[in-house]
């Protein structure tokens, strides 16, 4: 599976408030979860529920609706790596040739002129082969790489024929209601309900979604490297001063493999909040460093991180 297409720029989206933030954030967490229970957790009815979900999906908010393997089945890693150039590059050449990478799923310009790419692998020779793809580029003058610490690495299980089946459906359409499996794989509805809760009890399976960033009331998203002294303070301890000192601004935060530094997804009101952002962060004893990145909307391409499901169901020949 190639990565080949490059996707245009989201536009900003504004006009989302905190139910739709709500839906959002559960579809992430399994996007297979139910309008019923969406309206529990947002108060709204079902009906209302469905009516957000689908003008999410129109306005391209929900980029799409995706199955994933967990990384203790795919052994998936990812990394974080941030570009310097010499100078200003071709942005449309540069996306094109690292949709080349069969690793890289995503890239953000940030508002420094530097470049954020997302990226996975599933070997220590796949990691070397981004690295090097990533020294190619044309007028490079620097590349810090970051391997993240997979924290959840999620659970396994044996797949049978049927598990098969329902996931090659799901590739086109992680959302799929249960009836249109059930038509499109040639098993029972009861069947299809067993496997899918059998999936997802186990943890080997991620129904998610692919969102576009920079949404909701606050529309400036902001990654930030921040360094921390692991001789006074644990990483679940950090992670969570981090969630508690910045509820209103923190989305999430990935701590590296390598080095004590988190990667924390931040959003704040307007661009001139982020100094304020990182001043609060300098002023903690036990922080020392702080890298914030302000980020222009993504380039996506061919998401990497289902190469090794689409591989693994070619495999076993469906």
């Amino acid at each position: 599976m190639s990565c080949i297409y490059v996707a245009e720029p989201n536009k900003w989206c504004n006009s989302l408030d905190t139910v739709d933030l709500d839906i959002i954030k559960s579809l992430i967490q399994d996007c297979r979860i139910s309008y019923q229970e969406l309206s529990k957790r947002t108060g709204i009815t079902r009906s209302a529920v469905k009516k957000r979900l689908d003008r999410l999906v129109e306005s391209n908010v929900i980029h799409e609706f995706v199955v994933r393997l967990s990384s203790s089945m795919s052994n998936m890693e990812y990394a974080f790596t941030i570009l310097e150039f010499e100078s200003t590059p071709d942005e449309e050449n540069l996306y094109k040739e690292l949709s080349q990478s069969p690793s890289i799923y995503q890239v953000s310009k940030t508002f420094d002129g530097r470049y954020c790419v997302f990226a996975v692998y599933f070997s220590i020779d796949e990691l070397s082969e981004l690295t090097t793809f990533l020294w190619s580029i044309k007028d490079l003058k620097a590349i810090r790489l970051y391997p993240k610490l997979m924290v959840d690495r999620g659970g396994t299980m044996k797949f049978t024929g049927v598990h098969l089946r329902i996931l090659r459906s799901l590739m086109k359409d992680a959302r799929m209601s249960i009836a249109n499996i059930a038509k499109d794989t040639g098993l029972t509805s009861r069947k299809v309900t067993k496997a899918l809760k059998q999936m997802r009890e186990s943890g080997a399976v991620r129904f998610t979604i692919r969102v576009t960033e920079n949404v909701g009331e606050k529309s400036t998203e902001v990654v930030t490297a921040v360094g921390w002294d692991a001789k006074q303070i644990s990483l679940d301890e950090v992670m969570q001063w981090l969630k508690d000192e910045f509820k209103d601004n923190f989305i999430a935060g990935d701590p590296l493999a390598t080095e004590p530094i988190i990667l924390v997804e931040f959003t704040v009101d307007h661009v001139r909040d982020v100094d304020t952002l990182s001043a609060r962060l300098r002023e903690s004893a036990f922080i020392n460093s702080v890298d914030s990145m302000i980020l222009y909307p993504s380039h996506r391409f061919s998401d990497s991180r289902a190469r090794k499901l689409d591989e693994y169901l070619t495999e076993a020949g469906f």
